[in-house]
């Protein structure tokens, strides 16, 4: 079934997503009048500068990760670039009393995301499970997909989430 738009009641889509012509951008050469789907410019080979290896960037190699294993403070992600000013959502977390774990507090989500080396390094068991994860938005695409889930008790400044 196509549903057709009439003009005067189209919801007119400005800023990160369309440009002031109502063109979609493209998320993959970030030009504007098609989608990433149909982009024309080539596919880049992810290339890590650790390990040499295609597929993967360097923030996601597990070679960088056993080279670092002896590092006490585990970690997630980076999300975005630290000013050297204070960033109260970084917090040191207790993940089923463990400490030293690095985690990023955000309220509005509906789920806490852990990378599977720092599941393994606490030796916490999960269990398959494919869950679509959106970014912020009215998202029709997941930004990403888990490969599991785990239950753990989680602390932050002495404080235990209220169930």
């Amino acid at each position: 079934m196509i549903q057709l738009l009439q003009p005067t009641k189209r919801k007119k889509l400005y800023g990160i997503t369309h440009n002031e012509r109502g063109e979609p951008k493209c998320f993959h050469c970030s030009n504007f009048g098609h989608i990433a789907r149909n982009c024309s410019t080539p596919k880049s080979v992810l290339t890590c500068r650790e390990g040499n290896e295609t597929g993967h960037k360097i923030i996601n190699c597990v070679a960088k990760e056993t080279n670092n294993s002896s590092e006490e403070s585990l970690s997630v992600r980076l999300v975005g670039e630290n000013s050297g000013e204070s960033n109260s959502f970084l917090k040191k977390a207790k993940i089923n009393n463990c400490d030293n774990v690095q985690a990023l507090i955000d309220t509005g989500s509906s789920c806490c995301l852990l990378k599977i080396s720092v599941a393994q390094k606490l030796k916490l068991k999960f269990e398959r499970a494919a869950n679509k994860i959106y970014g912020f938005g009215n998202q029709k695409m997941p930004a990403l997909t888990s490969i599991g889930r785990i239950k753990a008790d989680i602390e932050v400044d002495n404080e235990r989430p209220k169930t």
